[in-house]
């Protein structure tokens, strides 16, 4: 019999539906998505009744009401962490750790998680900053890649900066892939590699005047994707 696994979201980005589809191959799955569903009522209490474990994207408010709900019946709840919900950037206002509130509510989520997971050692030091207490719950699996190797992983280069996207047109501009250029025009010294495939209609804008110490691989294997994230 597969286990239930209830997955809760504040939105259904397509990064949340690759997990839903990825664990549909081992358990029954089922989707809370707290900005249509609500934040808290007979939906999703029931849903998490009728969990096995329940796995939760970001330490936002959002996520207070399930942690609390799982830590009471005994369920296991698995946070996925990272990005804005751990980030303190007060310059643009970004990030709950640079909010008097919503940084409460980050570090309530993170002590009642069983397990906390972020997709690199960035976000992983950002989790560490807001609650030490976590790291033996921690693991580190990087977006969307399979594991190799990971015993004999090297001694990371400080000044590389990897981003992995497919650019299309609004992932280019989400992504804002020219600012990064820019980044890497006044930060001669630093190495940026892209990596995934780029769209026909981004590449011309793209690849003009791509600075030197900048360069884009394309797609690659989950091997080679594996190394980039930890060379």
């Amino acid at each position: 019999m597969k286990p239930a696994v209830l997955v809760i979201a504040n939105l259904d980005a397509s990064f949340v539906l690759d997990d839903l589809r990825y664990l549909e191959q081992a358990a029954e799955v089922r989707f809370h998505n707290t900005k249509k569903q609500g934040l808290l009522n007979a939906s999703l209490t029931e849903a998490i009744a009728r969990a096995d474990v329940v796995v939760c994207w970001f330490a936002s408010a959002h996520a207070v009401a399930p942690a609390l709900l799982c830590r009471a019946a005994g369920i296991p709840f698995v946070l996925i962490s990272g990005g804005y919900d751990t980030a303190s950037v007060p310059a643009i206002g970004y990030g709950n750790a640079g909010h008097r509130l919503k940084k409460k509510l980050t570090g309530l989520v993170l002590s009642l998680s069983d397990a906390v997971v972020v997709n690199s050692e960035f976000s992983a030091g950002d989790v560490l900053r807001f609650r030490p207490d976590v790291k033996p719950r921690l693991r580190i699996i990087p977006h969307d890649i399979t594991p190799v190797d990971p015993d004999e992983i090297p001694q990371r280069d400080p000044n590389l900066l990897l981003t992995v996207t497919r650019l299309v047109p609004l992932n280019y501009r989400r992504k804002k892939m020219e600012l990064i250029k820019q980044t890497a025009r006044v930060l001669p010294d630093y190495k940026i590699v892209h990596i995934g495939v780029t769209d026909d209609r981004v590449r011309p804008v793209f690849f003009e005047g791509m600075p030197e110490n900048m360069m884009s691989l394309g797609h690659v294997s989950a091997e080679e994707l594996w190394r980039w994230y930890y060379k």
